[in-house]
């Protein structure tokens, strides 16, 4: 969570679905990581970067393979778009946005 912006603004998957810090968004990832049973993988497809001196874009689908707590497998994709922003020299995600598509 350290490349998180204090003030980060992430809309995710799992409810709540806005977050509205850092610390907000932390919860989200440890009620995810609570319903999964490791390892992970998360395999990221179709990158795309852009980038200025303050701010940097991001995209990608990702594919999120694993065992969930309860036996089932978990096999399913997201789209991932993230907003970087730089400050201090320090760059940190200032957005974040994933949901799931409707078909792959």
């Amino acid at each position: 969570m350290t490349h998180y912006a204090p003030d980060v603004v992430a809309y995710d998957v799992m409810p709540p679905m806005a977050a509205l810090s850092a610390a907000d968004y932390r919860n989200n990832f440890e009620r995810w990581f609570a319903t999964m049973r490791g390892p992970i993988d998360y395999e990221m497809n179709d990158l795309r970067i852009s980038m200025s001196e303050s701010h940097a874009f991001c995209h990608c689908v990702g594919h999120i393979r694993g065992t969930r707590s309860n036996g089932e497998n978990a096999d399913y994709w997201v789209r991932v778009t993230t907003c970087f922003q730089k400050a201090n020299g320090q760059w940190l995600v200032g957005h974040e946005h994933v949901s799931m598509p409707g078909e792959m």
